[in-house]
Protein backbone atom coordinates (compact mmCIF):
# COMPACT_ATOMS: atom_id res chain seq x y z
CA UNK A 1 0.00 0.00 0.00
CA UNK A 2 2.92 2.54 0.97
CA UNK A 3 4.92 1.52 -1.82
CA UNK A 4 2.12 2.03 -4.19
CA UNK A 5 1.55 5.04 -2.98
CA UNK A 6 5.41 6.28 -3.20
CA UNK A 7 4.70 5.57 -7.01
CA UNK A 8 1.76 7.76 -7.10
CA UNK A 9 3.50 10.43 -5.25
CA UNK A 10 6.80 10.61 -7.90
CA UNK A 11 3.66 9.50 -11.20
CA UNK A 12 3.77 13.10 -13.35
CA UNK A 13 -0.30 13.25 -14.41
CA UNK A 14 -2.19 16.05 -15.71
CA UNK A 15 -1.96 19.22 -17.73
CA UNK A 16 0.03 20.49 -16.14
CA UNK A 17 3.07 17.98 -16.36
CA UNK A 18 3.37 17.64 -12.47
CA UNK A 19 3.37 15.20 -9.72
CA UNK A 20 3.28 15.35 -6.32
CA UNK A 21 7.15 15.73 -5.61
CA UNK A 22 6.94 18.75 -8.01
CA UNK A 23 5.60 20.70 -5.51
CA UNK A 24 6.21 18.72 -2.12
CA UNK A 25 9.72 17.62 -3.06
CA UNK A 26 10.66 14.67 -0.36
CA UNK A 27 7.83 13.50 1.42
CA UNK A 28 9.79 12.06 4.37
CA UNK A 29 10.00 16.09 5.26
CA UNK A 30 7.77 17.88 3.72
CA UNK A 31 4.64 15.17 4.91
CA UNK A 32 5.80 14.68 8.35
CA UNK A 33 3.52 15.38 10.77
CA UNK A 34 0.89 16.31 8.13
CA UNK A 35 -0.90 12.74 8.67
CA UNK A 36 -1.45 13.23 12.24
CA UNK A 37 -3.42 16.67 11.94
CA UNK A 38 -6.38 15.74 9.54
CA UNK A 39 -9.02 16.44 9.07
CA UNK A 40 -8.46 19.63 8.91
CA UNK A 41 -10.62 23.21 8.24
CA UNK A 42 -10.27 23.86 4.73
CA UNK A 43 -11.45 28.11 4.17
CA UNK A 44 -12.11 27.77 0.74
CA UNK A 45 -14.94 24.91 0.91
CA UNK A 46 -15.93 26.14 4.60
CA UNK A 47 -15.85 22.50 5.71
CA UNK A 48 -13.36 20.22 6.85
CA UNK A 49 -11.24 18.04 4.92
CA UNK A 50 -9.49 14.72 4.99
CA UNK A 51 -5.93 13.91 3.42
CA UNK A 52 -8.26 12.11 0.59
CA UNK A 53 -10.17 15.05 -0.20
CA UNK A 54 -6.53 17.44 0.17
CA UNK A 55 -4.61 15.04 -2.34
CA UNK A 56 -7.97 15.55 -4.76
CA UNK A 57 -7.99 19.55 -4.59
CA UNK A 58 -3.79 19.31 -5.38
CA UNK A 59 -4.88 17.02 -8.77
CA UNK A 60 -7.14 19.30 -9.53
CA UNK A 61 -5.87 22.57 -8.77
CA UNK A 62 -2.25 22.32 -9.15
CA UNK A 63 -1.67 19.54 -11.47
CA UNK A 64 -4.60 19.86 -13.66
CA UNK A 65 -5.53 16.11 -13.13
CA UNK A 66 -8.50 14.16 -13.26
CA UNK A 67 -10.05 13.89 -8.92
CA UNK A 68 -9.40 10.06 -7.41
CA UNK A 69 -13.05 8.40 -7.64
CA UNK A 70 -13.84 7.38 -3.85
CA UNK A 71 -11.38 4.26 -3.03
CA UNK A 72 -10.33 3.85 -7.12
CA UNK A 73 -6.41 4.64 -8.64
CA UNK A 74 -4.03 5.32 -6.00
CA UNK A 75 -5.88 7.36 -3.42
CA UNK A 76 -5.82 4.39 -0.37
CA UNK A 77 -1.82 4.36 -1.71
CA UNK A 78 -1.06 8.02 -1.65
CA UNK A 79 -3.23 8.59 1.76
CA UNK A 80 -1.16 5.81 3.40
CA UNK A 81 1.44 7.02 1.66
CA UNK A 82 1.43 10.24 3.12
CA UNK A 83 0.26 9.17 6.37
CA UNK A 84 2.98 6.93 7.08
CA UNK A 85 5.65 9.77 7.42
CA UNK A 86 3.80 10.83 10.43
CA UNK A 87 4.20 6.83 11.75
CA UNK A 88 4.40 7.26 15.62
CA UNK A 89 3.83 10.32 16.28
CA UNK A 90 0.64 11.63 18.67
CA UNK A 91 -2.45 12.57 16.64
CA UNK A 92 -4.05 16.24 17.36
CA UNK A 93 -5.97 17.91 15.06
CA UNK A 94 -7.17 21.57 15.49
CA UNK A 95 -10.96 22.02 16.67
CA UNK A 96 -10.51 26.08 16.72
CA UNK A 97 -9.80 26.31 13.32
CA UNK A 98 -13.00 27.59 11.28
CA UNK A 99 -15.63 26.15 12.42
CA UNK A 100 -14.42 22.75 13.03
CA UNK A 101 -16.18 22.60 16.88
CA UNK A 102 -19.78 22.68 15.01
CA UNK A 103 -18.88 19.42 12.76
CA UNK A 104 -17.50 18.02 16.34
CA UNK A 105 -20.82 18.53 17.31
CA UNK A 106 -22.10 16.89 14.27
CA UNK A 107 -19.69 13.76 14.49
CA UNK A 108 -20.62 13.48 17.80
CA UNK A 109 -24.45 13.39 17.37
CA UNK A 110 -23.70 10.80 14.75
CA UNK A 111 -21.54 8.77 16.68
CA UNK A 112 -24.00 7.92 19.33
CA UNK A 113 -27.13 7.79 16.96
CA UNK A 114 -28.54 4.39 16.81
CA UNK A 115 -28.88 3.01 12.79
CA UNK A 116 -30.38 0.92 11.00
CA UNK A 117 -32.85 -2.24 11.67
CA UNK A 118 -30.63 -3.74 14.43
CA UNK A 119 -30.66 -0.05 16.15
CA UNK A 120 -27.07 -0.32 16.72
CA UNK A 121 -24.53 3.35 17.19
CA UNK A 122 -20.92 3.49 17.13
CA UNK A 123 -20.71 3.62 20.63
CA UNK A 124 -22.42 0.38 21.21
CA UNK A 125 -20.01 -1.43 19.59
CA UNK A 126 -16.56 0.73 20.01
CA UNK A 127 -17.27 1.61 23.73
CA UNK A 128 -19.96 -0.69 25.31
CA UNK A 129 -18.22 -3.68 23.97
CA UNK A 130 -14.78 -2.62 23.31
CA UNK A 131 -12.46 -5.51 23.94
CA UNK A 132 -15.18 -8.14 23.17
CA UNK A 133 -15.58 -10.72 20.54
CA UNK A 134 -17.32 -10.57 17.49
CA UNK A 135 -17.19 -13.27 15.03
CA UNK A 136 -13.13 -14.03 15.31
CA UNK A 137 -12.06 -10.37 16.46
CA UNK A 138 -12.31 -8.42 19.50
CA UNK A 139 -14.02 -5.19 18.77
CA UNK A 140 -11.68 -2.29 18.92
CA UNK A 141 -12.07 1.40 20.36
CA UNK A 142 -12.79 2.29 16.67
CA UNK A 143 -9.79 4.61 16.47
CA UNK A 144 -8.83 6.27 12.73
CA UNK A 145 -4.73 6.79 13.57
CA UNK A 146 -3.87 3.41 11.50
CA UNK A 147 -5.96 3.92 8.47
CA UNK A 148 -5.65 3.19 5.54
CA UNK A 149 -5.11 0.01 6.98
CA UNK A 150 -5.01 -3.54 5.67
CA UNK A 151 -8.07 -6.02 7.14
CA UNK A 152 -7.23 -9.81 6.07
CA UNK A 153 -10.82 -10.06 4.91
CA UNK A 154 -10.55 -8.15 2.41
CA UNK A 155 -7.33 -6.28 1.63
CA UNK A 156 -6.72 -2.14 1.65
CA UNK A 157 -9.78 0.17 3.66
CA UNK A 158 -9.86 3.11 3.70
CA UNK A 159 -11.66 5.21 7.02
CA UNK A 160 -14.77 6.11 4.80
CA UNK A 161 -14.75 2.32 4.05
CA UNK A 162 -14.88 1.18 7.20
CA UNK A 163 -17.37 3.56 8.09
CA UNK A 164 -19.82 2.84 5.32
CA UNK A 165 -19.10 -0.77 5.98
CA UNK A 166 -20.80 -0.58 10.00
CA UNK A 167 -23.48 1.63 8.75
CA UNK A 168 -24.58 -1.32 6.66
CA UNK A 169 -23.72 -3.60 9.03
CA UNK A 170 -26.65 -2.14 10.94
CA UNK A 171 -29.05 -2.56 7.60
CA UNK A 172 -28.75 1.17 7.64
CA UNK A 173 -28.93 3.01 4.13
CA UNK A 174 -25.07 3.87 3.66
CA UNK A 175 -23.91 7.28 3.09
CA UNK A 176 -21.75 8.83 0.43
CA UNK A 177 -18.10 8.74 1.11
CA UNK A 178 -17.47 12.49 2.11
CA UNK A 179 -20.65 13.31 2.81
CA UNK A 180 -21.37 15.55 5.33
CA UNK A 181 -22.35 12.99 8.10
CA UNK A 182 -19.01 11.14 7.15
CA UNK A 183 -16.98 14.33 7.48
CA UNK A 184 -18.15 15.14 10.91
CA UNK A 185 -17.84 11.73 11.85
CA UNK A 186 -14.11 11.19 10.78
CA UNK A 187 -13.74 14.84 12.49
CA UNK A 188 -15.02 13.53 15.76
CA UNK A 189 -13.73 9.96 15.71
CA UNK A 190 -9.91 11.63 15.21
CA UNK A 191 -10.31 14.10 18.25
CA UNK A 192 -11.24 10.86 20.33
CA UNK A 193 -7.86 9.35 19.16
CA UNK A 194 -6.11 12.86 20.69
CA UNK A 195 -2.08 11.63 21.63
CA UNK A 196 -2.12 8.15 19.82
CA UNK A 197 0.95 7.75 17.79
CA UNK A 198 -0.01 7.30 13.58
CA UNK A 199 0.06 3.94 13.10
CA UNK A 200 -0.76 3.67 9.38
CA UNK A 201 -0.58 1.71 7.55
CA UNK A 202 -1.85 -0.88 10.24
CA UNK A 203 -3.32 -4.35 10.05
CA UNK A 204 -6.78 -5.69 11.22
CA UNK A 205 -8.66 -8.91 11.15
Amino acid sequence: MVTDGETWWNKVDGKEGKSCASCHNDAATTMKGVGARYPKWDEASKKPINIELQINKCRTEQMGAEPFEFDKGGQIGLTAYIKHQSLGMPMGIDLKAGEMQKWWDMGKETYYTRFGQLNLSCANCHEDLMGKMIRADHLSQGQTNGFPTYRLKDGNNSIHNRFRGCIRDTRAAQPKAFSDELMALEVYVAWRGTGLSVETPSVRQ
